[in-house]
């Protein structure tokens, strides 16, 4: 309904933005193939904002994280970065609620948790804990779910590389910003967390 509202109102912004959204639900409920494909319809307007195609890269390189294709997931990292260097935050459309460059730097931190998840690679886990625990940091005071759900991804990571210490630490934060926040999500984010099994489908 929102992607046809947002066509009918040649609202390329808009419609980007709903595109995006539909790819990150697909790669939360574990079909990156389906999020490509979603991202795709979006390519090629030239009209749509940077700050909205930072988002679709940002999709499109969990995708490809949980693909296991950490080429595509790097360059897509990359392209979301170099379009978000150049975003003036005066110019972004009003309905976003603003730039805030953490959010982007979370997204693309899931990106290299999927990645590091997927791969087994330390390396990608450093990259995803040097985004992810940032930009919880810097969006707790704004948006404390989009926190709370960055680092119980982290701590999933951490737990799947062994590093109890460092789930124990995430997930205590990550309950600290959950507490009063209606989110069936994070509850069993928190409660797999909590029960030590650490990781489930349709991170």
């Amino acid at each position: 309904v929102a992607l046809d509202a947002a066509v009918h109102a040649d609202a390329p912004d808009l419609r980007a933005h709903v595109l995006a959204d539909i790819a990150a639900h697909h790669n939360q409920a574990g079909h990156p193939a389906d999020a490509l494909h979603a991202v795709r319809l979006g390519d090629g307007d030239e009209r749509v904002h940077p700050a909205v195609q930072c988002m679709l890269h940002g999709v499109r390189a969990r995708a490809y994280a949980a693909m296991d294709e950490p080429d595509r997931c790097d360059r897509e990292i990359t392209r979301a970065e170099g379009l978000a260097a150049g975003v003036d935050p005066d110019g972004v459309p009003g309905w976003l609620g603003g730039w805030q460059p953490a959010h982007l730097q979370a997204v693309l931190g899931h990106a290299y948790a999927e990645l590091a998840h997927v791969s087994g690679d330390p390396a990608n886990l450093e990259r995803a804990h040097e985004r992810l625990a940032p930009a919880a940091a810097q969006l707790a005071g704004v948006r404390p779910r989009a926190a709370a759900l960055a680092l119980t991804h982290l701590a999933r990571v951490h737990h799947a590389f062994g590093d109890a210490d460092q789930v124990a630490e995430l997930t205590a934060r990550a309950g600290h910003l959950a507490a009063g926040l209606r989110s069936a999500r994070l509850d069993r984010d928190l409660s797999t967390l909590r029960g030590g099994t650490g990781r489930q489908d349709g991170t």
